[in-house]
């Protein structure tokens, strides 16, 4: 045993005198980190993330005494045990930085606060499409991170996956290495981030069914790698295995589906809730859209109440007709044009071996920003 010092995001009051608020706030610690959850109220962050505007906030500090060796699931236990907070922490941050990347450009651009127990602002209490994005992107973040520790070895709960090789493939090639157990990380992303939610619920629904959206998201990104044996570098026999894509794939099918996402509403049923499209005439959504019941806010102009920044001062790209072009992200406000002089390499030449060499030019360039 040795003491490690961990920095809480969040401290929970303990529900029962025999158990210890630290011990509580220790088992909740992954849960913390999962932005979209309920508990997104309790959040902060020792960190910021790379948002419009940020501002450190102070963590709490507990010394407790942590085990040097990784501790085993027991048979038939919950995938949920033991698993190492740093893996689940790693999928949340994955999620939301790669939403930060795609919405980039457009007038929400995925910001974060660190000042405020609300890593959103209040953005998430409306059930928009941003909403949905938000936790598809992050459910997937939490099976992707999971996926990939398990295939690298780094947990003890979990490892490649075998049932791969049970799998015809007409004689085209011999499974072989180790193939990512997806199956693994989706349902550890299912217990873990869908346990909160409520299907009596029209936000409940919505939620499940937009972070099964994200999960299905990877499985469809999944490729086939393979590698060749044989004499003399002939491919007499190939040897394949499954691996997930990178996470940016993830990301660019998730944006897709928020672009086509469909506004349901609530069918409060006798046996069955249910979300439904609100407009007739729309097909039925599947589990791979994204869906929301409520449009969006007004992201032109500042909302200190929901989070919203705005886009006053964001640059912009004058000669696009596209989200980040100045006639779009500026929601006709106008912008102001900088002209910067900046120094870049430039003459660049390759020296054997191996070394590249190149020059400091000044360059004048203009910059757009919104009014």
């Amino acid at each position: 045993m040795k003491l490690l010092a961990i920095s809480l995001p969040c401290y929970f009051s303990s529900p029962s005198p025999s158990l210890p608020s630290f011990i509580i706030s220790l088992l909740l610690f992954p849960l913390c980190l999962l932005l979209p959850s309920p508990l997104l109220a309790s959040l902060s962050f020792s960190r910021p993330f790379s948002s419009f505007h940020s501002v450190p906030s102070s963590p709490i500090f507990i010394v407790f005494p942590f085990p040097t060796t990784p501790l085993r699931r027991p048979p038939g236990s919950s995938p949920l045990t033991p698993l190492r907070p740093q893996t689940v922490s790693l999928g949340a941050r994955t999620g939301i930085g790669e939403c930060q990347h795609q919405f980039r450009m457009h007038r929400w651009n995925c910001s974060t606060f660190t000042d405020s127990p609300h890593v959103f602002g209040h953005l998430l209490r409306i059930k928009s499409r941003e909403k949905a994005y938000v936790y598809g992107i992050s459910a997937a973040g939490v099976a992707y991170a999971v996926t990939r520790a398990c295939s690298r070895g780094e947990l003890t709960e979990c490892g490649c996956d075998e049932r791969i090789r049970q799998r015809p493939n007409r004689g085209r090639w011999e499974w072989g290495g180790c193939s990512e157990d997806l199956t693994f990380g989706e349902n550890f992303s299912k217990e873990f981030v869908d346990a909160r939610e409520s299907r009596n619920t029209a936000e409940g629904l919505m939620n499940l069914h937009n972070n099964e959206a994200g999960r299905r998201a990877i499985r469809s990104e999944m490729e086939i790698l393979c590698k060749c044996h044989g004499v003399s570098g002939s491919c007499s026999m190939r040897v394949c295995w499954r691996r997930m894509r990178a996470f940016r794939s993830i990301g660019d099918s998730l944006l897709h589906r928020f672009e086509g996402a469909v506004i349901v509403r609530y069918v409060n049923r006798k046996k069955r809730k249910k979300l439904r499209p609100k407009r007739r005439g729309f097909k039925k959504p599947s589990r791979r859209d994204l869906v929301y019941l409520e449009e969006s806010p007004d992201y032109c102009n500042r909302n200190q109440t929901l989070g919203v920044l705005g886009t006053v001062g964001r640059l912009c790209n004058k000669t696009s007709w596209g989200m980040d072009g100045c006639k779009i992200l500026c929601c006709g406000r106008g912008y102001q044009t900088m002209v910067k002089d900046v120094e870049e390499k430039c003459n660049c030449r390759f020296i054997w071996c191996c070394k590249v060499e190149c020059e400091r030019c000044r360059v004048r360039r203009e910059e757009h920003y919104c009014n």
